[in-house]
């Protein structure tokens, strides 16, 4: 008799290695896209205040 190729348990371990990489890999993009919305916020404000420091007379 041939023995299996993927033993029940080999397919469980993988499986939930799996959930685990894709856990991750969750994890990294909300992080990642956190940073993003931080970073546009951080520049948004530095423009804003570029802006108002700006000579007046230059915007009317």
């Amino acid at each position: 008799m041939k023995k299996p190729i993927f033993t029940k348990d080999n397919v469980l371990m993988m499986f939930e290695l799996g959930l685990v990489v894709l856990k991750s890999m969750k994890d990294i993009y909300e992080t990642k896209t956190e940073e993003r919305i931080l970073i546009k916020d951080d520049n948004t404000l530095e423009d804003n205040n570029r802006s108002s420091k700006e000579n007046p007379d230059t915007h009317n």
